[in-house]
């Protein structure tokens, strides 16, 4: 951290006379200067406030504040649907009526009512004005989940940027929701980690300042409330999506150094650039009653472990990709049980599928996740570079005209003991990771909102009450995309962006969980409405091909076995789709809209049986044209058999619309040729049974790049790997006359060494230069042997035998 910048320490949460409480602000500024506070933020209660008495809190905040104390004014309200919510800033506005409801217009109107005991599931104005009046300027927060019962959950909220991980009211701890942080964390922007402590006197603050309770603490160069480099606007303000702020809360340990943007750009999206992929990670923390641990969180995955024995302080340098996306949340815990955790430190790749949620957290501008409802579709066309059809922002038209329309992947359940819809349940967002090749993301449904919400829309309108658990199944989508070749650089906004080319590979996936045994009397899985442009549908069925005029002809029922395909194609202008089925077999409907079931489609479920349905996509771009069956059939032929095939290391398995590769030794090479037709094809390589702990790469020994940064031959780069342990690999076969890759794990450890973090990252080119550690994050020592697994050109790495002691952290190149 620069010498110039200093720690502050503060409270969230007093309220004064002007509200519940008691004591003037000059007795509150006393007070707090007395018990060595540097700010306090004032959560008067709105419904004992009047327009004029908050214009007196605020000028009384801003005339008592000087370089020793800065005071901030602010409320806190119920809204509409049952959450706890708090507003403060330097100079923040209060409510107009249009965003207030209640018999006296001092309930926050989050929802729409229609006035009859429902809500319309339809927006009010109150996101517009929170977005112009506190957007930057102020901050707009959560408390007190456990007193919500109804409102959205932490990872559900939108239109905010701090909530709070630890509650204190009457000097009491109500509530630590850290793993709801944690959870939050996971889908790319967390709200600030705040601490409000409720205090309703200056005694009060005191005693609650001397307590040894959480108070939330701030790095900045000074308490000047208006200044950029003032406390407010360095860390206690509204964070937007390229944040990391420096704050922290803590009731012992100090965080001196993590939160950080690493952000990697390179001329025209190109991968495997060395130099701008390296992610040097300060980590800086002291504790004065002695560390006992230091974890770090991607999200809620635990991604490092240091055990002490009462050190009073730790700085390391952890040497990271910062290609391979994660939300970094430090928490760091003394030997008498205080613990500080911090804001995320964040990194992705512009150049790539990087997955950033906008600053009123409600989408990620590119939909892979948003909070609210949502859902994926089976497939995604791919839009024309805007250098062809123009630049558009924040949901403008793009440059696609697909042949179908909406395509619905939720089920819906029919059964003995009640009706069921995913669609009406409350989702929890999730990054896996996205790379330089792949995005991979995913969405839990677990609640279901009141039935009082009459109609579910989508993120931007529909914000709850939510009614419990859902009472019939539980659902989770997995949506994977693989990155097309960046082929130039825009001409217009900035040059990081890919220009990409030719057919989006897509992997989706949905598994419902039953929670109860059931009897299933219909269950659709999903659909696809039609649209009002010229275009068939083609189905491979037992019985053969079978061609329908999509627009207007309906059919009773066409099977989709597994493995077998459909597909959507124009004679004219339009975005063709090419869909295998990997899943279980599926009953297709053609009334209305194409409708998907199982066949058979009465079930008797079990608690804890899951069902799963999972299709390969391909969407191809208005430029590649696919005008007729047989041009289908080409890709169909292509994909099963890819042409010159070898796999030199592992074995290809068996699956559907995808080559899937299963590695030797951790492991996997091949070598693909040029297709004799042009295809303008990704081939999609799937590399399953690697281990999360460990760091995966890629080594191109052949193939395409750009050329920007140097030649396709011997390049390397990282890989990320979701949940599940797989690489999702893009093949740029279309571009090169021919593709040679190895992909798995660099250095890998025996079987005693499974759980171990082993960090492999190279740090330069000409010469190769590669930094390995390796962190024992368990209870116990490990005894193994860490031996490379790849051949990578200047990694020079011996097999070793390591004993690591528990919690060790070793740099071993």
């Amino acid at each position: 951290v620069p010498p110039r910048l200093r720690t502050y320490r503060g409270l969230i949460g007093a309220k004064s006379a002007y509200s519940s409480g008691k004591g003037s602000l000059e007795e509150w500024a006393a007070a707090a200067k007395g018990a060595g506070l540097d700010f306090v933020v004032f959560l008067e209660d709105l419904d004992r406030l009047t327009p004029a008495k908050f214009e007196d809190l605020k000028r009384d905040c801003q005339r008592l504040s000087d370089d020793r104390l800065l005071l901030l004014a602010g409320f806190n309200a119920m809204n509409n649907i049952g959450n706890h919510m708090f507003f403060y800033g330097p100079d923040p506005p209060w409510p107009p009526d249009l965003v207030l409801t209640g018999p006296d217009k001092k309930t926050i109107y989050i929802q729409e009512e229609d006035g009859q005991g429902n809500w319309t599931g339809r927006l009010t104005p109150l996101l517009m004005w929170i977005l112009r009046q506190y957007h930057v300027r102020g901050q707009v927060g959560y408390y007190n989940f456990k007193g919500s019962p109804t409102g959205m959950r932490m990872h559900d909220l939108r239109a905010y940027a701090m909530a709070a991980v630890r509650y204190y009211r009457d000097g009491q701890l109500v509530e630590d929701v850290t793993d709801d942080y944690l959870t939050t964390a996971q889908c790319t922007i967390p709200p600030t980690p705040a601490t409000v402590n409720e205090v309703t006197s200056p005694e009060e603050l005191v005693r609650e300042a001397n307590s040894g309770h959480a108070l939330m603490y701030g790095q900045a160069e000074s308490l000047d409330r208006f200044a950029e480099t003032g406390l407010f606007y360095s860390a206690l303000r509204w964070a937007h999506q390229y944040d990391s702020l420096p704050v922290f809360t803590s009731d012992g340990p100090m965080i001196h150094a993590w939160a950080g943007c690493y952000r990697v750009w390179t001329y025209g999206g190109e991968e495997f650039v060395t130099g701008k992929a390296v992610m040097p990670a300060p980590l800086s923390v002291q504790a004065d009653k002695g560390l006992k641990e230091i974890r770090i969180y991607n999200g809620r995955d635990l991604y490092r472990r240091f055990l002490f024995k009462g050190e009073k302080e730790y700085n390391q340098t952890l040497v990271l990709d910062g290609t391979i996306q994660k939300d970094l949340v430090l928490i760091v815990d003394d030997q008498a049980g205080g613990r500080a955790v911090s804001f995320a430190r964040r990194n992705w790749c512009d150049s790539g599928g990087f997955v950033s949620f906008c600053s009123d957290h409600v989408n990620d501008g590119r939909m892979y996740l948003a909070h609210g409802p949502y859902h994926y579709n089976f497939s995604e066309v791919p839009s024309l570079p805007a250098d062809v059809s123009g630049f558009t922002w924040d949901g403008g038209p793009t440059g696609v005209m697909p042949i179908t329309g909406n395509q619905v992947t939720l089920p819906v359940v029919e059964a003995a003991e009640g009706r069921e819809d995913a669609s009406r349940m409350d989702q929890i967002p999730a990054l896996e990771f996205t790379d330089h090749g792949a995005v991979a993301v995913q969405t839990q449904r677990r609640e279901l909102y009141d039935d009082r919400v009459l109609r579910i829309v989508n993120p931007w309108h529909t914000y709850g009450p939510l009614d419990g658990p859902s009472r019939l199944f539980t659902n989770t989508q997995r949506w994977r995309l693989w990155m097309t070749p960046t082929v130039g650089v825009p001409e217009t906004y900035w040059a990081a962006p890919r220009v990409p080319a030719g057919v989006q590979p897509t992997l989706f996936r949905n598994t419902m969980t039953f929670v109860r045994d059931a009897t299933i009397q219909s269950l659709r899985l999903g659909y696809i409405s039609r649209r009002q442009v010229p275009g068939f549908l083609v189905v491979s069925t037992p019985d053969g091909l079978q061609t329908l005029d999509f627009e207007r002809e309906r059919a009773p029922a066409l099977a989709l076995k597994h493995g077998a395909w459909l597909g959507f194609y124009t004679p004219g202008l339009g975005n063709a789709e090419l869909l295998f089925n990997r899943g279980g077999d599926l009953t297709l409907t053609l009334r209305g809209p194409l409708e998907f079931r199982p066949d058979p489609e009465q079930l008797n479920v079990k608690a804890g049986e899951q069902y799963d349905y999972e299709f390969a996509s391909y969407g191809f771009p208005l430029d590649v044209p696919v005008r007729s069956v047989e041009d289908l059939q080409k890709y169909v032929a292509y994909l099963a058999e890819p042409t010159g095939l070898q796999v030199l290391r592992g074995h290809r398995v068996d699956s559907p619309g995808l080559l899937e590769i299963a590695p030797d030794n951790y492991a996997v090479e091949l070598a693909l040729p040029r297709p004799a037709e042009e295809l303008h094809l990704t081939v999609p390589l799937l590399v399953t049974g690697l281990n999360p702990r460990w760091t995966a790469g890629l080594l191109q020994k052949q193939g395409y790049s750009k050329g920007f940064y140097g030649p396709g031959e011997n390049r390397y780069r990282g890989v990320g790997l979701d949940f599940e342990g797989q690489a999702y690999i893009p093949l740029f076969v279309s571009w090169t006359d021919l593709t040679r890759v190895v992909v798995g794990h660099p250095i890998v450890a025996g079987p005693e060494g499974k759980d171990l973090f082993i960090q492999v990252t190279k740090v330069s080119d000409h010469p190769d230069r590669w930094h390995v550690s390796v962190n024992n994050p368990s209870d116990e020592a490990i005894t193994t042997t860490l031996r490379p697994a790849m051949d990578l050109p200047g990694l020079d790495f011996a097999a070793r035998e390591l004993m690591l002691q528990a919690g060790e952290y070793r740099v071993l190149q």
